[in-house]
């Protein structure tokens, strides 16, 4: 507790059994400078985990000279609330469940983080090339992803997308395997 004098300084009033904010004279041009307790029961909510998400891509869309993209959707199915943030690891995987070595690299854009209700959603970016550029087979070209890894910053684990959930597949190409990812964003998504 603040004693009479000090509560006279700061201008704060307290009554016993009441939990009142602390306040000092700071050094800041003549400023008080006050820690405000968080309200009682208040906490912020935690990081989410990959047993509390969901996910699923959204309908590719096909850009110019070949580029595709989508944006890989995450989904809080826990009860209380987390948060989402940065770029998530993207690893891609071949029907017969072989890793695709793809070489990941960064969208440009804003890092944000996402809170997530129960049902709350959190979207990023993935784009790629999907149309040989070189004559000779495709296979030799491109590689048929049906299934990816997605692995947010500190969720202990990762979510897999595949199936329905992937939207039948995705075919990257030249070089195999090469993709960016965008930072997590709340909606409405864009890819």
């Amino acid at each position: 507790m603040l004693g009479r004098r000090a509560r006279r300084i700061a201008g704060t009033r307290s009554r016993p059994g009441l939990v009142a904010g602390i306040c000092g004279l700071g050094a800041i041009a003549g400023g008080a400078v006050c820690l405000t307790p968080p309200a009682l029961g208040a906490s912020a909510p935690a990081r989410c985990r990959a047993t509390a998400l969901t996910g699923k891509v959204v309908t590719p869309f096909d850009g110019a000279a070949g580029t595709f993209g989508t944006v890989v959707v995450l989904t809080n199915k826990a009860a209380k609330p987390c948060f989402v943030s940065g770029r998530p690891k993207i690893a891609l995987y071949s029907a017969g469940g072989a890793h695709l070595a793809g070489t990941q690299s960064s969208t440009a854009g804003a890092i944000h983080r996402v809170t997530l209700a129960h049902g709350g959603r959190a979207g990023a970016t993935l784009r790629w090339h999907g149309s040989p550029d070189e004559p000779g087979p495709i296979s030799a070209q491109c590689d048929q992803v049906k299934s990816i890894r997605v692995t947010p910053t500190g969720a202990g684990g990762h979510v897999t997308i595949g199936g329905t959930a992937l939207g039948g597949g995705l075919q990257i190409c030249d070089p195999p395997g090469a993709f960016s990812v965008g930072a997590l964003s709340p909606p409405p998504f864009s890819p």
